[in-house]
């Protein structure tokens, strides 16, 4: 595998030498990365020799267990997420680091009829018609529909049919392919990653939000140094390549 100079820089903290015995790394992840990660992970540990342990779950359900006192080297969770536990000390102060980020979509059981939703209206206008929405509540995009529902005015009418897939690992598509719900609010990302659905479309412009996730070193960590190249290689164009490959986009360059 070729490497640009980010991942020089990785190999050079995480490729074992001098009789440095090899890592295994503790990755706690939102699932919102979760393919990505997964890509990643594989080819990392070919490149390294170094091993990727990833758990993925939601990132409340990460916040609390961390907060709680699980044992990790590297957090991949949402901003606001990392910013409440560096303030327990559970991060290292100044690792946070933005790696890729997702929007938001309306997914359908493959075949179903199609709606379009190019606009707010027409967004308003699936969301009322819908028998039922899966939604992952504790999940970032849960907590921005939430939100989207109060801006449409339409919270009343749609929480009713609201069916949570925080229960089922967060997976609100599979809910969809199952025939539990008619359409699944999820990060674009995350649709092609579950069979027998399809994407219905993004949310319009005007109303689409964007959700980013960034890496951060543990202030437990059992190999600092290798955390450090890891978080270097999260940020290489190899890997904003695998992000882009699994469906999101690189962080805007400020």
């Amino acid at each position: 595998m070729r490497f640009s100079k980010y991942g020089l820089v990785a190999l050079f903290f995480l490729t074992p030498f001098n009789g440095v015995s090899a890592a295994e790394l503790v990755v706690l992840s939102s699932i919102g990365v979760q393919e990505a990660m997964q890509d990643l992970a594989n080819k990392y540990e070919e490149s390294s020799h170094h091993k990727v342990k990833l758990v993925f779950g939601t990132a409340s359900a990460l916040q609390r267990r961390i907060s709680s006192g699980e044992n990790f080297d590297l957090a991949i969770l949402t901003p606001a997420t990392l910013h409440v536990l560096t303030e327990q000390g559970k991060i290292v102060v100044g690792t946070e680091t933005n790696i890729a980020r997702s929007g938001m979509g309306l997914a359908i059981r493959a075949g179903a009829p199609r709606k379009p939703i190019r606009n707010t209206a027409e967004l308003t206008s699936a969301l009322l018609s819908a028998r039922s929405i899966a939604y992952t509540r504790q999940g970032a995009s849960g907590e921005q529909f939430l939100k989207l529902l109060d801006r449409l005015r339409i919270t009343d009418q749609v929480v009713p049919r609201l069916v949570d897939a925080t229960p089922v690992g967060g997976k609100a598509g599979e809910l969809v392919a199952s025939g539990k719900a008619e359409l699944a609010v999820q990060l674009i990302n995350e649709v092609q990653s579950v069979k027998g659905i399809e994407l219905l479309g993004p949310f319009p412009p005007e109303v689409q939000h964007y959700t980013v996730f960034a890496a951060a070193i543990s202030r437990t960590a059992q190999d600092a140094l290798a955390a450090k190249g890891l978080l270097y290689y999260l940020s290489s164009p190899e890997a904003k390549s695998a992000f882009k490959a699994h469906g999101q986009e690189p962080i805007p360059e400020k």
